[in-house]
């Protein structure tokens, strides 16, 4: 494999951007981790109809709540999500969250994902 190169520009669409993005540390940030992020975003959004976090993370009440207190009430606690991430199950809601972590070395890789019980079926 490539060795990682690390970023620093600020690239993407709001809503789907990780929070490292928006600054990043000195040494810049990696980009499959804010891949995985997106991904996450995006998986969030298939199985719910909406999105996790307003377009911009610096100002959403939503993601300062995630960022002290990740858990699954990010599943139900507003605009009928629980209803709909249903079908992702118990473990299929664990992996989004893991995608979604804030701090980059909790985050899951997508070998983490393709690993899991729920992405295996």
């Amino acid at each position: 494999p490539l060795p990682l190169k690390r970023l620093k520009s600020s690239v993407g669409s709001p809503h789907y951007v990780a929070p490292e993005v928006y600054s990043p540390p000195l040494h810049g940030y990696v980009g499959t981790a804010v891949d995985v992020y997106s991904l996450g975003v995006l998986l969030f959004a298939m199985s719910t109809g909406a999105f996790p976090f307003e377009e911009d993370l610096r100002k959403c009440a939503r993601f300062r709540r995630w960022e002290r207190d990740p858990g699954p009430w990010i599943f139900g606690d507003d605009g009928g999500r629980a209803a709909n991430a249903c079908c992702l199950g118990e473990e299929g809601r664990d992996v989004v969250m893991g995608m979604l972590a804030v701090e980059v070395d909790k985050r899951w890789t997508l070998e983490d994902v393709v690993g899991s019980k729920w992405y295996r079926g």
